[in-house]
């Protein structure tokens, strides 16, 4: 019965919002034109503005718009059909968690609960119903994420093997809508080293590896080769040169991933039993509390952030300070049990792994230890420096056709002291974390019994997910973290790390509540972003049949961009037209533009429903006099 109850919140919520709408929403545009483009002449071909590597999900989009044409509502169904398969996987990864806790009264509850949560995550949500690549993708990860997890678990041999394969397919699929879904196999491959079982066949474990890693480099060598590099491709791999955003990162990411995972976590970290919690970890939950208040007090004082702490994002509407302040302590809160139960789960793992390798772990603490005293004292700055430089300047010299060489040089070099402040402070982070793992040992406590009669194979299963969240936390910090939902993926991660400890824990009545309260608060957001973005477009669309040309709006990039593509008029990525018309603006969002500086006048009004705080907001445009 529950799991109809489940079923019905989710087709009702669809309902509410409605994903049968013909205009795109902020740059799912660059995705939706691969898809109209492999209608048309049936080949593949990637848009400039797009790094990512697109192929499934344009293959799958193609699928649903192939009965009626291309459309975005076809598009938008496709998202929901994969989001509903990441939920199904979500939830099964959740009861394999739960294998050996099945006494717990809320287990049987778990599940559901978790998956709900997830599908009101208000990123995963609102993105269900555009054609953005993050659900796609953390759909398939999670596909694979299930199927390699239940292939490590399964008695049978047939069992481990037909899993293994499924995991290997999604894997690949995963990698041909993002890149960086390479870290799943990557992730496997390192949980499997020390791993010896006898019964295991060993070909699907290299399958499950090997396949992705051949899908990467088969995309690669055809990009190159056959289709040709994307412009926003070689401006990407810029993008990751740039490390004084990592400098950035480096001290904010991890605490940045926590908050949100708390934030978000909170239908079930808010409903379990605070004196079980105190009872049991209240230490623990309080020193990681005392931790992310801390962090929350330097970024305030600082920099006067609140949550939510990645702000270049359309899905989120601004919070004001007060309210910013309440979803940051929220947030803190929420993920100081999240951690603590996370703390709980793998430190049987962590402590099997620090006696296993203690020589290796001390080992590479004293090579960082060593690197962080050179980079203190400065020694050999100007020639690792002047080698960044040489490097940037052999990296930005293959394509200055594409980009204006001595602009973009000067640019780089001009980040160069920025890119050596980077470096030298993600040294000292690795070298402080390096001695804590090799010098401080974990605290014993006294053997717990259900622990102790724990299938061993959970334990891998811990370790499995602690090395992905490891691998997605590095590459974001080189990767250059800066969207809020680029962080979606750790919310899964953290979620399934947690489950056990939480179930035991939770009053599952209350999480329902709870549920309830951030369903609405998703629904709203959702809504009002797609009903915003509508309005943008109804004045886009009276602008052009009043003869305006397109050259001469400027609303925002979605609308631009695909109009000018559709009109023949853009071909290279970020060569935008001048525009010197029109302008839009609503505050709650930064890519909708701003009110003219220049004495103008208001020409147009279109009207539209913030769902949020339930009132009518407007999205007007200016024409600027004397032009």
């Amino acid at each position: 019965m529950r799991r109809i109850w489940g079923l019905l919140a989710i087709i009702v919520s669809i309902l509410l919002v409605n994903p049968l709408y013909e205009y795109p929403v902020g740059d799912d545009w660059t995705y939706a034109l691969s898809v109209q483009y492999f209608l048309e002449t049936g080949h593949l071909r990637l848009p400039d503005e797009s790094a990512a590597s697109l192929i499934f999900q344009t293959l799958w989009g193609a699928l649903f718009c192939w009965p009626f044409g291309f459309s975005f509502s076809a598009l938008h169904l496709s998202t929901l059909v994969l989001s509903l398969a990441g939920l199904w996987a979500f939830s099964r990864l959740c009861a394999l968690r739960l294998g050996d806790v099945r006494a717990e009264a809320a287990s049987s509850w778990v599940p559901l609960l978790a998956a709900l949560a997830l599908w009101f995550h208000p990123i995963f949500f609102a993105l269900s119903f555009t054609f953005f690549t993050d659900v796609p993708f953390l759909a398939l990860f999670l596909l694979a994420l299930y199927f390699l997890a239940k292939g490590r678990v399964a008695r049978q041999a047939h069992e481990h093997t037909r899993a293994l394969v499924f995991g290997a397919v999604f894997s690949s699929l995963a990698v041909l809508v993002r890149q960086y879904a390479i870290l799943l196999p990557v992730g496997f491959f390192l949980s499997l080293l020390g791993e010896r079982r006898m019964e295991e066949r060993l070909w699907p474990r290299w399958l499950a590896v090997l396949l992705p890693l051949a899908t990467l480099l088969g995309f690669y060598i055809w990009i190159v080769t056959v289709h040709g590099m994307p412009t926003q491709f070689r401006f990407a791999q810029l993008e990751m040169l740039k490390t004084y955003r990592i400098a950035h990162d480096l001290r904010h990411l991890p605490f940045i991933v926590v908050f949100y995972l708390g934030a978000f976590a909170l239908p079930l970290a808010g409903a379990v039993r605070w004196r079980s919690v105190v009872g049991e970890e209240g230490k623990l939950v309080l020193s990681f509390l005392l931790l992310l208040g801390g962090y929350a007090t330097y970024a305030l004082w600082r920099e006067g952030r609140v949550m939510p702490y990645l702000t270049d994002s359309a899905i989120f509407p601004t919070f004001g300070t007060k309210g910013g302040g309440t979803f940051t302590l929220i947030s803190a809160w929420a993920g100081a049990l999240v951690l603590a139960a996370i703390v709980r789960e793998s430190r049987t793992s962590w402590e099997a792994f620090q006696r296993a390798h203690a020589r290796a772990l001390r080992f590479g603490a004293g090579i960082l230890v060593t690197l962080a005293l050179l980079f203190a004292a400065d020694v050999g700055r100007n020639i690792l420096t002047e080698g960044i430089d040489r490097a940037l300047v052999a990296y930005y010299g293959a394509y200055t056709a594409v980009v204006p060489s001595q602009r973009g040089l000067d640019y780089w070099r001009s980040r160069v002291e920025d890119f050596y402040v980077g470096i030298r402070q993600i040294i000292y982070g690795l070298a402080i974390l390096s001695v804590i793992a090799a010098f401080i040992p974990v605290k014993r406590r006294a053997p717990d019994v259900r622990r102790e009669c724990a299938d061993p194979r959970q334990e891998w299963v811990t370790k499995f997910l602690l090395i992905l969240g490891a691998l997605f936390l590095g590459a974001f910090l080189v990767l250059s973290c800066r969207f809020d939902r680029y962080l979606l993926v750790f919310f899964p991660i953290g979620l399934l790390l947690a489950v056990r400890e939480i179930t035991r824990w939770l009053r599952p009545r209350l999480a329902i509540l709870l549920l309830i309260g951030l369903g609405g608060v998703s629904i709203a957001t959702t809504k009002t972003m797609i009903a915003g973005y509508g309005a943008i477009w109804r004045a886009g669309n009276e602008l052009l049949a009043r003869g305006v040309p397109v050259e001469e709006i400027n609303l925002n990039y979605t609308f631009n961009a695909w109009t000018l593509y559709q009109q023949g008029k853009r071909t290279i990525a970020r060569t935008g037209q001048p525009s010197y018309w029109a302008y839009a603006a609503r505050r709650d969002f930064r890519y909708w533009g701003w009110p003219p500086g220049e004495p103008a006048e208001v020409v147009l009004e279109i009207p539209y429903r913030d769902f949020l705080r339930w009132r009518w907001e407007r999205v007007r445009v200016w024409r600027i006099r004397d032009r």
